[in-house]
């Protein structure tokens, strides 16, 4: 499939906005093949705020010998709807002296504007140029090219401008309703598209985003400081609903259960809260290769050579789940010798299973790491506990291992709302643990070339937006709100931090990441107030076909 070519946009500081600007360029373009070389297209067309248009056509020549210079181009538009003209060369000797911006316009009695006295395209040059222009609506519009004797006509109608701009805008979509760009609401974007979709449907499956338990949906919640047993008290009364699973005072976040039709409840408690959230699915860091772990680490060298197995140790792995799959897979795995247990008579202490994931069948992909550790030591004692529940429940995961008597512990798992630059519950964890005498390794997860980070630049805000947006070219003295990035299809999560130096994991800053076009406009976001919560806006979409 062809790359999809996107711009990624605007960083904007203190209740503004992080333009993430993103277009579909791949076969949208309405194109007219003319005499003499030459060709007129429909490259871009843009809804903007105000109603009104922003077109782009793109006007070529093939450099074939003996075909007519191009002497000047007329665009037809109804007086009064059409501005901002501007020309730009693509590549290509051409020139042209001036934009006359009519309406009326020698020689010819249509209305609208010409590109007059052009010169370096034709006549084996090949050359092209883009013209921009906005208009109040779309309408139908002839082009003329004057080459030599030729007259080069193009006919495009309303329903042509509409086709590019459905298609431009069709392959990116939100990955469910943003309902508003910006929530100054305590259960933010997110949950109030989720409680306004259920309520209207009666029915949300689970995602990357949404947690579903029957009708209630996992959360974390932020409350004020000095209210949180209060706060704790009141939601979990039958009036609201909240079924707490795990609690940190520290950090003033209780995460559990908690009925979608009571979410917007939650907006009236701003006295005992600061936000809610949905508790966002984490992320596996499991490769797609089946691991040869004892070959590709000699660890059997290890043993001939030194006569050790891992006995004395024992081995704790986090993941999603270690035996949720049909039937009893893991039984079957003993019986094979893949792990110990019981019916293994090689190594008949079976797996220490603290937690599994309690929510259904996932990939039990912990067990798969406690085959190969198995493997590599199969003298050393194991632990599962899942890992999956929250971050939150990850700290507690992590500390269970370590109570449990685990003197190396293992994870495969991120949680994109886990800071960035700072320790979070999870970092704090594993420095506890360390700190008394556990060996601890997580899976990096790769995604070092996925990311830009850099220190926030300000620079002059797109229009309609208040504030400051950042200058991504400001490390070379020029002046770039917008970023290019490819994508191709499928679904993805951009995750936006930062670190205003704010005491704890709140932020006194307010950024927000947008989806927009090329030209700046923005099509969704699912931003939230983020004074006193987290820093961290989370902005997930499809790319399709």
């Amino acid at each position: 499939m062809p790359a999809l070519r996107k711009r990624l946009g605007t960083l904007v500081l203190s209740f503004t906005a992080f333009f993430l600007s993103l277009q579909a360029q791949n076969d949208c373009a309405n194109t007219v093949t003319q005499a003499q070389g030459y060709t007129t297209s429909i490259s871009d067309v843009t809804a903007n705020p105000n109603g009104s248009y922003t077109i782009v056509l793109t006007v070529l020549n093939n450099g074939c010998s003996g075909c007519r210079k191009l002497n000047s181009f007329t665009v037809q538009a109804a007086p009064g709807t059409y501005s901002d003209v501007s020309v730009q060369v693509l590549y290509g000797p051409f020139s042209y002296a001036n934009i006359d911006m009519g309406p009326s316009l020698s020689g010819t009695s249509m209305t609208g504007f010409r590109i007059n006295n052009t010169n370096g395209m034709g006549n084996g040059n090949a050359s092209a140029f883009t013209i921009t222009y906005t208009v109040t609506s779309l309408q139908n519009q002839q082009t003329i090219g004057k080459a030599g004797p030729n007259t080069l006509s193009t006919s495009f109608t309303t329903a042509d401008f509409q086709a590019v701009l459905d298609c431009l805008t069709g392959f990116i979509f939100p990955y469910f309703d943003p309902y508003a760009n910006k929530s100054y609401d305590i259960i933010g974007v997110e949950l109030t598209s989720l409680y306004y979709t259920f309520q209207g449907t009666g029915g949300y499956i689970s995602n990357d985003i949404f947690q579903i338990i029957g009708n209630s949906v996992r959360v974390s919640i932020r409350t004020q400081p000095g209210q949180h047993a209060s706060a704790i008290a009141l939601l979990t009364t039958p009036a609201y609903g909240l079924v707490q699973e795990f609690n940190d005072p520290v950090n003033n976040v209780v995460e559990g259960t908690f009925p979608i039709l009571n979410l917007l409840s939650l907006n009236l408690l701003p006295d005992l809260l600061v936000s809610a959230r949905p508790i966002y699915a984490a992320l596996s860091n499991a490769g797609l290769i089946t691991s040869q772990g004892d070959s590709a680490l000699r660890s059997f060298r290890a043993r001939e050579v030194f006569g050790v197995n891992g006995q004395g140790i024992k081995v704790g792995v986090l993941s999603d789940s270690y035996n949720t799959k049909l039937g009893d897979p893991a039984a079957d795995d003993v019986l094979r010798k893949d792990l110990p247990g019981t019916t293994n008579p090689d190594h008949p202490n079976p797996v220490q299973v603290l937690q599994d994931y309690p929510f259904g069948t996932r990939s039990d992909e912990g067990r798969a790491m406690l085959q190969i550790v198995h493997d590599v030591a199969p003298g050393a004692d194991l632990a599962f506990r899942t890992g999956f529940l929250g971050a939150v429940d990850f700290a507690k995961g992590i500390r269970d291992l370590q109570e449990a008597g685990c003197d190396v512990i293992v994870d495969d798992i991120s949680y994109i709302s886990e800071p960035f630059f700072r320790d979070g519950v999870v970092a704090q964890a594993v420095d506890e643990v360390t700190a008394l005498g556990v060996s601890y390794f997580s899976a990096a997860g790769n995604f070092g070339t996925k990311s830009w980070q850099g220190t926030f630049a300000p620079s002059a805000p797109p229009a309609g937006v208040i504030g400051q947006a950042h200058n991504f070219a400001a490390g070379s003295g020029g002046t770039d709100i917008l970023q290019n990035i490819t994508l191709y299809q499928g679904e993805y999560t951009v995750v936006f931090q930062w670190d205003d130096g704010t005491p704890g994991n709140t932020t006194s800053s307010d950024f927000d990441i947008y989806l927009a076009n090329s030209n700046g406009n923005t099509l969704f976001g699912f931003n939230r107030m983020n004074v006193g919560g987290d820093a961290l806006e989370v902005l997930p979409f499809v790319v399709s076909t």
